[in-house]
């Protein structure tokens, strides 16, 4: 069954949270909770195990953050449905989190188990890295909303403001789509080639899939080389990885590559290939194990 218990239209989008059964790779059949933007599922939770994860880039964040001490600070930008913040919770850290969208605040925290305590500040995202006076050991780019590229976030001028908010062994999680052929990567290598030119060390995580329409890349923008390796972390459902570096892609070829800039962002034009592939194979997808 499909039930949508939570529907809202807004200038911002229209949200909806469904619960239905769904059959996921490798992890079997789940009663599922997800919150949906646009048509597009942001979030998936596990009804009957809210501690489980469902999002394959969600525990290769945990992972990539479990180099970090307990009690680490963390500033995730995007809240969606809350399954990142309440993992980093579940690990230890001190969470901020910073969320555009008040109703989407709302839903996390009725809906996905989300504390109302928690640290969620409605802002937006970039306003808020220019005027905090905070610190932190790992910043969590994770805004993309549908297929809308977060542009004023994925520029050189924005990477060099979070500079000033990020610890000097701090590291910058931005998570984007795993497409890597073809025209479809020029996204990636762009943001990569930002990053990059902004004064980071950039590693491009990738996380495993079949398909690459079922991929994230994970980029890992740091100030200071950062070791990946003899990592002591598990979940179930997932093998236990002691060295992520092993799933890094190379992307030292930048041929076709473009520097993203306040006055010239071209996200919005070089991601329509990608975001219509993903949109597309994401609908067939979820509609055949509907």
């Amino acid at each position: 069954d499909f039930k949508i218990i939570y529907e809202s239209e807004g200038i911002l989008g229209q949200i909806r949270v469904v619960d239905y059964s769904y059959n996921i790779a490798s992890k079997g059949w789940c009663n599922t909770r997800s919150l949906l933007v646009n048509n597009v599922i942001q979030t998936m939770k596990d009804k009957d195990n809210h501690d489980k994860i469902l999002l394959d880039y969600i525990f290769y964040c945990s992972n990539a953050a479990s180099l970090y001490p307990k009690g680490s600070d963390i500033l995730i930008l995007g809240v969606g449905g809350g399954a990142l913040l309440n993992q980093y919770i579940r690990m230890g850290f001190n969470v901020d989190a910073v969320e555009y969208d008040q109703r989407i605040k709302e839903a996390a925290i009725r809906y996905f188990y989300v504390n109302p305590q928690s640290n969620i500040f409605i802002d937006d995202a970039r306003h808020f890295i220019k005027t905090t006076t905070k610190k932190y050991d790992i910043i969590n780019f994770d805004v993309f909303y549908c297929e809308t590229p977060p542009v004023h976030l994925l520029t050189t001028e924005c990477f060099k403001e979070t500079k000033n908010i990020l610890k000097p062994k701090g590291v910058i999680m931005l998570n984007f789509y795993g497409f890597t052929s073809d025209i479809l990567i020029t996204s990636a290598k762009s943001i990569y080639y930002t990053l990059q030119n902004s004064g980071y060390n950039v590693k491009a995580l990738l996380t495993p899939a079949e398909k690459e329409e079922n991929r994230n890349m994970l980029f890992l923008a740091s100030l200071s080389d950062v070791n990946y390796f003899n990592m002591n972390y598990s979940e179930p459902n997932y093998p236990k990885i002691t060295n992520i570096e092993t799933l890094f892609f190379n992307l030292s070829d930048l041929s076709g590559a473009y520097m993203f800039t306040d006055d010239k962002p071209m996200l919005e034009h070089l991601y329509i290939p990608a975001a219509i592939k993903w949109r597309s194979s994401a609908n067939n997808f979820f509609t055949k194990n509907l």
